[in-house]
């Protein structure tokens, strides 16, 4: 018996007419609608595509940030490698060193202040690099080129200049090898900043301490009517200058730019512990023996330099400090005596024992006497060239030093051998017409000589 609904018709009957299948919901997703998926595919790669341009800018400004970081921890260093500098009282060699760190390579510096460094290579600029520092210099900027080999062909190692400028003068440069990057030339220039910063300090600290030696020897040269005091003589140890301890006087003579082109030497051999100042356009100095023999072999060792007409005298070994001024004038006037004649000069350094058995006689004995004998011997010449302004003392020494020729004594003194005539009459009618001739020939030469010394 078959079953039927609650209407009476079959339940399952066969070929029974089926109810349609509902449709399927209006889903963007579903797999079956073609477009819209597609569109969630595109909006899907457009946000993938922003998020990896968002990570590139982050990993862009994180590199960027990355360099800042580590141009700023290099321009840290030029600074420092000043700050270390100054506050240990290091040289050319210290900052160098500290310069070398920021620029992370091998680097030369140049104080342009002075005109060379003795004791370090690493400091000297060569005859091709001083135009690149000179334009460098003027365009405020590193400046490149390419080193020569040999025979002048380019070796292909490239180097840079950048100038170290203190307002408008240049003073100093720093010059490295190899290509620059943009941090590379931005180090370089605090470098060069650094560099003439330190110049313009060492400049203003040399001139301080030049300042008080020439202040302490000024009062050596002319002591108060005391006497040098207790701090004088302890400040005149410091620079080795001490009671019972011999030293000489020195006094340099030449062109300013000699003058200071040797005090930048002594400086450098030295320091500040030997007395020294220019005084009236003469170097001055007070040495102990020992500095005294380092000074020799430097001026008078076989192949030592020349100095540009450098003359450098010096006192005999001294003991007191009161006969200084004394001194001092004497070996000014030997100075001088050198200055003035051809001979005997053989060497920088000059002294009355550069003149022979004169010069060994008047460093033997008191120099009063001796300026008062040349007064009685030769006051009519030395009267009158006072009252006429005359030269015949120069004339007569000149004279008598020449072997009595007045074509050469005119040569001498550029002057016309006729004047030299008449001024040879007139030194006759004076002392006499044999002053030239035998005994009172060599007593004459002998006192202009002297007079030529002492004054």
């Amino acid at each position: 018996m078959r079953r039927s609904d609650a209407e009476g018709r079959p339940a399952d009957a066969e070929g029974a007419e089926q109810a349609p299948a509902a449709a399927p919901a209006a889903d963007p997703a579903h797999p079956g609608n073609g477009a819209a998926g597609l569109g969630l595919l595109e909006r899907a790669f457009e946000r993938l595509a922003q998020a990896e341009a968002e990570l590139e800018r982050a990993r862009a400004e994180r590199d960027e940030a990355l360099r800042r970081a580590e141009l700023e921890r290099r321009l840290v260093l030029a600074d420092e490698a000043l700050l270390d500098t100054l506050a240990s009282g290091g040289d050319l060699a210290s900052l160098r060193e500290g310069i070398r760190r920021a620029l992370g390579r091998p680097v030369r510096i140049v104080d342009m202040t002075v005109r060379y460094d003795v004791r370090d290579e690493a400091t000297e600029v060569g005859d091709d690099e001083r135009p690149l520092i000179a334009l460098s210099g003027r365009t405020g900027g590193p400046v490149s080129s390419v080193r020569e080999g040999a025979a002048g062909a380019d070796d292909g190692a490239a180097y840079h200049v950048m100038a170290a400028r203190r307002d408008d003068e240049v003073v100093g440069a720093v010059l490295v090898d190899g290509e620059l990057d943009a941090a590379d030339s931005v180090v370089l220039r605090r470098c060069a900043r650094m560099l003439a910063t330190f110049v313009s300090a060492q400049g203003r600290a040399r001139g301080d301490l030049a300042l008080r030696r020439k202040e302490l020897l000024e009062q050596v040269l002319a002591p108060p009517v005391g006497g040098l005091s207790e701090t004088t003589l302890r400040r005149l140890a410091e620079h080795g200058i001490a009671p019972g301890r011999p030293f000489r006087i020195l006094v340099g003579d030449g062109s300013p730019a000699v003058l200071r082109e040797i005090d930048h030497r002594f400086e450098l051999d030295f320091g500040g512990a030997l007395l020294r100042a220019v005084i009236g356009e003469q170097l001055i100095a007070l040495v102990n023996e020992r500095n005294f023999a380092q000074l020799r072999e430097l001026f008078d060792a076989p192949g030592a330099r020349a100095w540009g007409g450098l003359l450098i005298g010096h006192s005999p070994e001294l003991a007191r400090m009161s006969i200084v001024p004394l001194e001092l004038e004497l070996v000014q006037r030997v100075v001088g005596a050198a200055r003035a004649t051809a001979g005997p000069r053989q060497s920088t350094l000059v002294s009355l024992e550069s003149y022979g058995a004169l010069g060994a006689f008047l460093n033997s004995i008191s120099l009063e006497p001796t300026k008062l004998a040349i007064r009685e011997t030769l006051g009519p010449l030395l009267d009158y060239d006072e009252r006429h302004g005359t030269e015949l003392m120069a004339t007569a020494g000149a004279y008598l030093d020449l072997g009595r020729s007045a074509a050469r004594v005119a040569h001498r003194l550029h002057v016309h051998e006729n004047t030299v005539r008449q001024r040879i009459d007139r030194i006759a009618r004076l002392l006499g017409p044999d002053w030239a001739e035998g005994q009172a020939g060599l007593d004459h030469h002998i006192m202009l000589a002297a007079h030529r010394l002492l004054g």
